[in-house]
C-alpha cells in the first residue's frame, strides 16, 4: 500500500466514524458506542501520524544514512530496513482498524449501507445481506445506483441520494417522509424483496460529513416493517369495524380515562345528550361541559365514578342526565372499568338507557296498586287470590284478621295449612 492510498483509507474509516456516530444518535447504547468510536478514530489519528513520519523517514532516510556512514553502508541498509519493517506495522494496524470498523457495521440490527460522494457502495452489512440476498463482494465499490436494484429492480435514485441531493420526482415515490434536521425519514413499498412479493420498508438516511464539516458521502439503516402494516391494517379495521358497531347502538355509549377525561363516545352520545361533535367532547370533562351537564349533574356522575376507581369492577344506578335539548329524564347507568395492557385500570365505559318510560310505567303501576287496595280494605266482605299453586297472593284487611295475621302483606307466599283454620285446610282447598 503506497501512501497516498494510505491516506485515503484514513479518510474514508474517518467519514465511516462519522457516519456511525450520525447513525447512532438516540440509541439506548449511544454511549457506550460512542466511547467506541472515539477509541477508533484515536488510533487512526495515531496510525495518521505515524504513517507520515515513515513517510517523511522514506523520503530523507537513504541520504540521511549515506552521510552517516563511515565504516561499512551496512548502517544504511539498517536504516531502510526499520523503514520497511515500521511500514509493514502500520498496514498491519490498519487492516485491524478496517476490521473493527466492519464488524461495528454488521454489528447493526438493521439493514445498513453507505455510499461516497460519486454514489459508490463503501459499506454494506450483514442485515442487508440477508435482506437483499446480494454479498458484499458483489456491491463494494459499485456506483451507478447500483444499490437500488435488489429494492426496485432497476437502478434509479432513493432515499439516501435525497439527503445529498434533492430529487422531488423521488421524493414523491416514498409515503410517511419526515425531514429531521439532516436526516431523512421515509416509508416505502418495495417490489423485489420477497421473492418477489414486495415489502413495505422504513428508513432513515443521513449524509456523511468529513472533519470541515462538508458532505462527502451518506448512510441508510433499513427496516422490514411488513408485518407491522400488516397488523396496523387489521388494528384500522377492527376499530373501524368497532367505530360502526358503537354508533348503531341506539344508547348513548362513552368511556373515560382515569382522570374522568372523554376518550370517546358513539354518534348518539354526542348528538343527543352533548350536542356537540366528538371533537369537541374529547379530552374533556364533565365540568368542561357546563352548558349540556348542569353542575348538580356533573358532581353526581364525578363522585360514582370515582367510586368505580376506588372499587373497580361493573357499577349500576339510576340517576337523571339532560339532553342537548335542556330535558331531563331518568337513565338507568352501567358502567365498568378497564385496563390497561399492564393490567393497571385505564378507564371507564358507560351505557346510558333512558328508563323514563319505564319509571313513569312503575309509578303508574304503583299508583293503581295503592287505589286498588284501598278499594278492597274497604268493602265489608272477605277478600283474597291465589296463585295455581293454592298459596295466597294477597287479600284485604278483614281476611287477614280472620286468618291470624296484622297485615294483610304477611299472608303473601302462605297456604291455608299455615292459617287459623288449619285443622279445616282441606275443605278450602
Amino acid at each position: 500500500m503506497n501512501c497516498s492510498n494510505f491516506a485515503d483509507k484514513i479518510k474514508e474509516f474517518r467519514l465511516g466514524i462519522e457516519g456511525m456516530r450520525q447513525r447512532f444518535k438516540g440509541n439506548p447504547q449511544s454511549d457506550q458506542i460512542a466511547l467506541s468510536l472515539d477509541s477508533l478514530e484515536e488510533c487512526l489519528d495515531e496510525m495518521y501520524k505515524e504513517q507520515q513520519e515513515i513517510q517523511s523517514f522514506a523520503e530523507n532516510a537513504p541520504f540521511g544514512s549515506r552521510s552517516l556512514l563511515r565504516d561499512s553502508s551496512v548502517v544504511g541498509l539498517q536504516g531502510m530496513t526499520t523503514e520497511v519493517t515500521e511500514r509493514k506495522g502500520v498496514e498491519e494496524a490498519l487492516r485491524e482498524s478496517e476490521q473493527r470498523l466492519a464488524n461495528i457495521i454488521d454489528f447493526l440490527p438493521d439493514a445498513t449501507f453507505a455510499v461516497n460522494q460519486e454514489g459508490k457502495v463503501i459499506a454494506w452489512n450483514r442485515a442487508i445481506e440477508e435482506m437483499t440476498g446480494i454479498g458484499k463482494d458483489e456491491i463494494l465499490d459499485r456506483g451507478s445506483y447500483a444499490y437500488a436494484v435488489p429494492f426496485y429492480g432497476e437502478p434509479r435514485p432513493i432515499l439516501i441520494d435525497l439527503v445529498i441531493q434533492d430529487q422531488k420526482g423521488i421524493e414523491s415515490k416514498y409515503t410517511n417522509i419526515i425531514r429531521k434536521g439532516d436526516q431523512l425519514i421515509a416509508e416505502a413499498l418495495t417490489p423485489m424483496l420477497n421473492q418477489g412479493k414486495g415489502a413495505d420498508l422504513w428508513g432513515i438516511a443521513a449524509p456523511l460529513y468529513d472533519r470541515n464539516g462538508s458532505i462527502v458521502g451518506a448512510i441508510q439503516s433499513i427496516r422490514d416493517i411488513t408485518e407491522r402494516k400488516r397488523e396496523q391494517e387489521e388494528l384500522q379495521n377492527n376499530l373501524r369495524f368497532l367505530e360502526t358497531m358503537l354508533n348503531t347502538i341506539p344508547s348513548p355509549i362513552f368511556f373515560k380515562d382515569r382522570q374522568g377525561r372523554y376518550l370517546g363516545c358513539n354518534d348518539t352520545f354526542a348528538r343527543q345528550i352533548v350536542g356537540l361533535p366528538k371533537k369537541s367532547i374529547i379530552g374533556k370533562s364533565v365540568y368542561e361541559l357546563p352548558e349540556t351537564i348542569p353542575s348538580d349533574l356533573a358532581d353526581r356522575y364525578h363522585e360514582q365514578d370515582q367510586k368505580l376507581f376506588r372499587e373497580p369492577g361493573i357499577q349500576v344506578y339510576e340517576t337523571q342526565a339532560q339532553y342537548a335539548d335542556g330535558l331531563r329524564r331518568d337513565f338507568l347507568f352501567s358502567k365498568a372499568t378497564f385496563n390497561n395492557f399492564a393490567g393497571e385500570v385505564a378507564g371507564i365505559v358507560g351505557v346510558m338507557l333512558d328508563i323514563t318510560e319505564r319509571k313513569q310505567a312503575e309509578e303508574a303501576l304503583r299508583t293503581s296498586h295503592q287505589i286498588l287496595d284501598g278499594i278492597i280494605n274497604t268493602i265489608p266482605v272477605r277478600v283474597f287470590w291465589k296463585g295455581k299453586d293454592l298459596v295466597y297472593l294477597g287479600c284485604n284487611a278483614i281476611f287477614a284478621q280472620d286468618a291470624g295475621f296484622a297485615d294483610s302483606k304477611d299472608i303473601v307466599g302462605k297456604d291455608d295449612y299455615q292459617m287459623g283454620w288449619r285443622d279445616q285446610a282441606e275443605l278450602y282447598r
